[in-house]
Formats: structure tokens, C-alpha cells, sequence
């Protein structure tokens, strides 16, 4: 995907490049197709691994062990992300079980989707190589252009005359198959030097919102504007605010332990299946080796 520019074309001609836009078009449906591709809803799945047979393991017969849903926006050298999406056993009940086992979690296929698509596609595996903490340690930046080019990161201060778009879905429960969409507004706002976040206004609206970037336009030229992204927008306990683009020089806060939920079993992974299918069960599907044995092997092949 090329950079996330909108370019205003004043008089009748083809266009050419990445999100060029009749100026016939109202702005705020100018605004979202320029952004559209830059707003993501990522799945990131897992699997367990023996750390001494190295085999793999799945959650009832699925092609994974578990997943994390995350909002996600890109850059143009990277992405900013939940934390929660690069480790999502932390948020996992079903892991507690296995987290002082012989068994370590290993992100396995990344899935993404914009309000320009309906379905998934798959990313490879996502990057988690030194990610950066945002002022809100609940999110990451990475650097990282497996989902492609976003947006130019403003970090200038002073006022800004600019757009929220938020990423929505119908409802929280069908965020993972609905068609997502977006909505716009004008929005002005004062940054300040050494300030990272802002209260947001709460969006109007009966849909269930999943995040939103605040964006302000630029113009390098007669007829042509530039989206700067100045920042995500993510709900904070009951409210919305504006999180800067600027990574902290600290670590993020160790999760806290969801409660514990084992109503299933491990079963081996298979690497043919595809992650977007559930794999029927077979009869006599074996099983991971029980903790305790697990455990005690491990210290008998120890001595």
C-alpha cells in the first residue's frame, strides 16, 4: 500500500496513484477514503509449544490455542497496535493452565481487516522485534511494514483544525464478522510539548466503536492535501482519548492473570490447516501429555 495521501484534483482528469479523489466528493467521504486502508482490525493467533519435543499444540482441534482482536493503525514505518495483540496468551484464560508448564506460547498467523473488506487476510506473522510503549502502555508501536505504508506522523505542537475517523462495527459481538465502517468528524485540538494525551469527545453513535485516529490535512501544493496522522484514539476506562505517536522510554506493566478457564484440552497442531477454518474433531484424538507428567519427564531427561 502507498502512502496514505489524499490529493484533491481541482480540474477533470484521470487519477493516478494511492487515494487521489474527485473534489466533487464531500469531505468527509473524502477523509475516509484516504484513510480507509490505514485502519485495521488485526487477529492474532497462537499456539503452544513442548519446549522438549518442540511439537505444537492447538485448543480443540482449532488451528490455534488462542487469539487476541486488536484496533490497529499503520505509519509509514511501522504500526501501533494493542500490546495485548503481541502476547495474547497474557489475556487468555485457557492459558493459566499451561503458564508454569513445559509449554511456552509462540505467535503463529496474523489476520487483518479494513472497513474496505469484509473478510481476513492473512499477514504472516507479526513483527514484536523492540516494541515501543505509548504514553497509554496499552498500546505498541512496531516497526514493521507487514500490513504495508500508512500514515506521516505529525508530532508538531500548537493547534490543530483537523478529523477524527473512528473504525465501527454494528455490535461488540460481531466485530470479528461484520463489515466494518467509518465514521467522520471535524475536530479542533490544542497539542502541547510534552503532553501525550488528550480527552476525546465520545462519538454519537449506537454503533459499537473500535478505535479512531485523529488526522490533521497538510498542503505541499495548488489542489493537493496531505492526511497527518497526530494520533490514535482509544477508549481509557469510560472515556476516549487522543495517544500521540511517540514511544515512552519505559517497560509496560505486567498483565494481570485472567481467571482460569480449562473447559477444553490441547490437541496437536496440524500446519496444513487453514487458521480461518475450525478443524472437526477426529476420534481418538491424542492429547497433550498431562502437566504433572509433562513436568516429571522433563526433570528425569534433566538427570
Amino acid at each position: 500500500m502507498k502512502s496514505l495521501t489524499a490529493t484533491l484534483v481541482l480540474s477533470v482528469i484521470s487519477m493516478t496513484g494511492f487515494a487521489q479523489i474527485s473534489f466533487q466528493t464531500n469531505n468527509q467521504k473524502i477523509i475516509e477514503d484516504a484513510v480507509i486502508d490505514g485502519l485495521l482490525l488485526v487477529r492474532q493467533e497462537y499456539q503452544l509449544e513442548d519446549t522438549v519435543t518442540l511439537k505444537r499444540y492447538t485448543w480443540n482441534n482449532r488451528p490455534e490455542f488462542g487469539s487476541a482482536l486488536s484496533f490497529c493503525v499503520l505509519t509509514e514505518n511501522g504500526y501501533v497496535i494493542s500490546s495485548a495483540a503481541l502476547k495474547p496468551w497474557e489475556q487468555d484464560s485457557k492459558f493459566g493452565k499451561y503458564k508454569d508448564s513445559a509449554y511456552r506460547p509462540v505467535l503463529t498467523d496474523t489476520w487483518y481487516k479494513s472497513a474496505a473488506s469484509k473478510d481476513f487476510r492473512k499477514a504472516g506473522c507479526i513483527g514484536t522485534a523492540d516494541p515501543e510503549f505509548l504514553a497509554d502502555s496499552a498500546w505498541t508501536f512496531v516497526k514493521d511494514t507487514i500490513f504495508g505504508d500508512g500514515f506521516a506522523v505529525d508530532t508538531t505542537s500548537g493547534e490543530k483544525d483537523g478529523w477524527l475517523v473512528w473504525l465501527t462495527a454494528s455490535n461488540e459481538e460481531s466485530v470479528e464478522s461484520d463489515s466494518l465502517t467509518t465514521m467522520t468528524y471535524r475536530h479542533k485540538l490544542t497539542v502541547y510539548s510534552g503532553q501525550d494525551a488528550y480527552e476525546i469527545p465520545s462519538p454519537s453513535s449506537s454503533r459499537h466503536i473500535i478505535g479512531g485516529i485523529y488526522v490533521e490535512p497538510e498542503y505541499p501544493g495548488i489542489g493537493k492535501m496531505e492526511l497527518h496522522l497526530v494520533g490514535i484514539v482509544v477508549k481509557t476506562g469510560e472515556n476516549w482519548q487522543m495517544v500521540k505517536i511517540s514511544p515512552q522510554d519505559k517497560d509496560k506493566p505486567d498483565a494481570e492473570n485472567p481467571p482460569a478457564d480449562n473447559a477444553g484440552t490441547l490437541t496437536p497442531a496440524t500446519p496444513e490447516t487453514s487458521a480461518m477454518e475450525e478443524t472437526p474433531a477426529a476420534e481418538n484424538t491424542p492429547t497433550a501429555p498431562d502437566n504433572k507428567i509433562r513436568n516429571k519427564r522433563q526433570r528425569h531427561e534433566k538427570d
